[in-house]
């Protein structure tokens, strides 16, 4: 898209913890619990891939590394046991749901 000079908005992503809103912009370091949540990216692609994930990237315009950070935050700042949820600003594309699945599945499984 940024070859064809094509603008888009950023993909944003809003969830509630304890009350408290957080909101996420693609790419955005900027959270003050960014390294936590870095760090925990890093653990969900380890166990997806022990889980068998592989990326399906076709239909994807953007960079994936940059989409992990909510479904991460959430992980560290949710109470065990409490429901997650995300509010996107766009649609998720297969392999973002597919992802958020198999996360869901492997840290209930270790909760």
């Amino acid at each position: 898209m940024k070859n064809h000079c094509i603008d888009k908005v950023p993909g944003t992503s809003i969830l509630e913890i304890n009350g408290a809103f957080h909101e996420f912009l693609t790419a955005d370091k900027t959270h003050l619990l960014s390294q936590e949540v870095y760090l925990k990216i890093d653990e969900m692609k380890r166990k997806l891939h022990e889980y068998g994930h592989k990326p399906r990237t076709m239909e994807v315009l953007f960079d994936l590394e940059d989409e992990d950070g909510e479904d991460a935050f959430a992980l560290i700042a949710s109470e065990l046991g409490s429901p997650i949820r995300i509010v996107k600003n766009h649609r998720v594309c297969v392999d973002c749901h597919g992802y958020t699945k198999l996360v869901s599945i492997i840290y209930v499984k270790e909760r």
